[in-house]
């Protein structure tokens, strides 16, 4: 429903109280503001940084689970939003820029953040070292793409 107003009244993706209402009422329960947000808060920092913050919904995973996937290419290549999204949820890393993919600071925050998120799942020891295996493979081949 909540999709069908903004696609009803466009101008409502331009009001930064409502879409940090939505925000902080709803995520990461359902989806984050930046979900119905125009582009212009979409480059908005303190709208972005408040969103990624937050989290989304497990829902949202086409935009790998955080908010960082909705807010701008210039935002999205800020480092102290980036670490801030990677800090609710390790694969917003894949929503970084390329640059902030490879760099090491932003790739060691995803790692311990995983790695943390692995402690809590109810799987075999041997499934978290292949996941946390593959996890930095995938970073590694960020890093090795990206020079």
């Amino acid at each position: 429903r909540c999709a069908q107003v903004f696609k009803s009244y466009p101008d409502l993706g331009g009001d930064s109280e409502l879409i940090n209402c939505i925000t902080d009422h709803f995520s990461p329960i359902f989806y984050t503001g930046l979900n119905f947000a125009n582009k212009k808060l979409c480059d908005d920092r303190d709208v972005v940084l408040r969103a990624v913050s937050k989290g989304s919904a497990p829902t949202d995973h086409h935009k790998a689970g955080n908010a960082l996937g909705f807010a701008s290419a210039r935002l999205q290549d800020d480092k102290e939003v980036v670490l801030a999204a990677i800090q609710v949820e390790a694969e917003a890393i894949w929503c970084a820029s390329d640059r902030l993919q490879a760099d090491l600071t932003v790739q060691t925050a995803a790692k311990a953040v995983f790695e943390a998120s692995l402690k809590d799942r109810s799987i075999s020891a041997k499934e978290k070292k292949d996941e946390m295996a593959q996890f930095c493979a995938e970073l590694a081949g960020a890093k090795a793409g990206r020079k």
